[in-house]
């Protein structure tokens, strides 16, 4: 209403956008708009040239109007700009068309009056939002905190936040210090947001993860949502790694959120799953990641201990699990590691030499096998 009052008195186009020059609301155009304008309002974006012309004139600091000259490369007539700012808070710019520069006096002194009552609106609506977002981060966090699981998804679904249905969660972890990437993985979470349908994600930041609840669908694929979150961060600087959660109802999310944790511990730790783990396709490390945090070097086979510790040993470490792999195949453990058979026989007879275990006893492979997942679970 602001906008179409002030137009209709001052008979020129306004419009008003936010603090990246993207169109928020403008007037009933009594001429066909210009090509920048044009494109402003079919894209709801404008393009990097128009946007460093308009900031080339000091549109972010001003505290007054600031006359924009026609600039033809990119298709804009000349225009007034009126910062939007309120309690010291820049919130975003009224732009009028002005082609003859003529807009002076009276009709400014009301443009200015209106750019100050489109602030408070703005502002207002921020204000709410932040309250918004507190409230669904609240609501988020007793969800996954799993305590108070049950009443934070009634609320969720009920205050719409989310819609209802089964989850999953991804959880997003940096290479390296996370305290150094947060910034880097919550603007990735945020973009990641946007490109759902509304309802149907939310993320939350932590120290040192970031978690995304997504509500799933016939066409909603976790693995690609966690395949575009790491192309996301890698955008804003932070090589990261993504733990996908098993699909629970709401309900359960504290499940998802803690296999999608775990699942991101084990992507950073075994270099075979690559840099997206899913808490379905983790085999028996689901079952080694829950083991106790105080195992060492007495809770394994004493003679793999042995062969993992001489780095000269690191060939035959690499044939006896690629051999425990294919459950002591030998043809297939050859082909796999382009050995001739009888090669393979020999490593094979060497690591029973060091570590005193026999392959061809069930005990001794297991605890072999077991041993070697634990090892690289734990570094």
């Amino acid at each position: 209403m602001i906008v179409d009052a002030l137009a209709a008195d001052i008979g020129r186009d306004v419009a008003v956008d936010d603090r990246q020059i993207r169109w928020l609301v403008h007037s009933p155009h009594t001429e066909p708009p210009d090509a920048a304008r044009m494109r402003s309002i079919l894209t709801r974006r404008i393009s990097e040239e128009a946007l460093e012309w308009a900031f080339s004139f000091g549109i972010e600091e001003a505290e007054g109007p600031v006359r924009l000259p026609a600039n033809p490369e990119i298709g804009a007539e000349a225009r007034v700009c009126l910062p939007l700012r309120t309690r010291g808070v820049l919130l975003g710019f009224m732009f009028i068309v002005d082609p003859d520069g003529t807009l002076d006096g009276a009709p400014l002194a009301q443009a200015e009056a209106a750019a100050g009552e489109a602030a408070q609106v703005l502002y207002r609506e921020r204000r709410l939002r932040e309250l918004e977002r507190e409230r669904e981060r609240w609501l988020l966090t007793h969800l996954l905190g799993d305590e108070d699981a049950e009443e934070a998804a009634q609320a969720l679904t009920d205050e719409g936040f989310l819609e209802p249905g089964r989850v999953a969660v991804l959880a997003i972890r940096a290479d390296e210090d996370p305290a150094r990437f947060e910034v880097a993985v919550g603007a990735a979470l945020d973009r990641l947001r946007r490109l759902v349908p509304a309802r149907c994600g939310l993320e939350l930041r932590r120290s040192d993860h970031g978690a995304f609840v997504v509500v799933l669908d016939d066409a909603t694929s976790p693995r690609e949502l966690a395949e575009r979150l790491l192309e996301l961060a890698g955008a804003e600087g932070a090589e990261a790694r993504v733990g996908i959660g098993g699909a629970e109802p709401l309900v359960a999310a504290p499940r998802s959120y803690r296999q999608a944790r775990d699942a991101v511990a084990i992507a950073q730790r075994v270099a075979g799953f690559g840099r997206v783990a899913a808490w379905d396709d983790l085999g028996v490390y689901r079952t080694l990641v829950r083991f106790p945090d105080d195992l060492d070097d007495d809770a394994l086979h004493p003679g793999l201990v042995e062969l993992l510790r001489d780095g000269a040993h690191e060939q035959l470490v690499e044939t006896l699990e690629a051999y425990l792999d294919r459950a002591g195949d030998a043809k297939a453990t050859a082909e796999a590691l382009s050995l001739h058979r009888a090669t393979l026989y020999y490593r094979l007879q060497r690591i029973e030499e060091i570590t005193g275990a026999r392959l061809k006893v069930g005990d001794d492979r297991l605890a072999l096998h077991l041993g070697l997942r634990l090892a690289r679970l734990t570094r």
